[in-house]
């Protein structure tokens, strides 16, 4: 069996695109977050995949006053509040809150180390009004009773 080499057209239609992909990545600008007005500091930006908004799980839910922790082995994130606790897994479209089963649009899932969670999980079940300001590339959440950070965000 011969090995066929690629055609020059290939190589180079794939050096452009590849190129022009690579700018775009780098002259981008990422997404920011807000949380009531307050800026949220992101290791890793909100992604978009499957007509859904993704945004890292412990950056959004330690701004609304949750502490946090993961479970590399289980794929696990536990976020408890004064009221609440709420439990997602990567790759199931299932969270737990208080130990009641919760659907969620999407499954959450692992991005550069960290658990990212649909946006539509926050809208309906912390009653967050989201919103995309397209001309400062930011995504705002506005929670209702958020006095200041850390205060009532999970307690619903």
């Amino acid at each position: 069996m011969a090995l066929r080499l690629p055609s020059k057209r290939y190589v180079c239609v794939t050096l452009l695109v590849s190129s022009a992909l690579s700018l775009m990545m780098a002259f981008g600008r990422p997404v920011e977050m807000t949380v009531d007005g307050r800026s949220v500091p992101l290791d890793v930006p909100p992604v978009t995949a499957w007509h859904e908004t993704f945004v890292p799980a412990r950056a959004l839910l330690r701004e609304l006053g949750a502490q946090t922790s993961f479970d590399p082995h289980k794929q696990r994130l536990v976020a408890v509040s004064s009221n609440d606790t709420v439990i997602f897994r990567a790759g199931l479209p299932i969270a737990k809150i208080d130990g009641k089963r919760v659907g969620l649009t999407h499954a959450p899932f692992i991005e550069q180390g960290r658990m990212m969670i649909p946006v539509s999980f926050v809208e309906r079940e912390l009653g967050a009004r989201v919103s995309f300001d397209s001309q400062h590339y930011r995504l705002d959440f506005a929670v209702p009773g958020m006095v200041e950070a850390g205060a009532q965000g999970l307690d619903r």
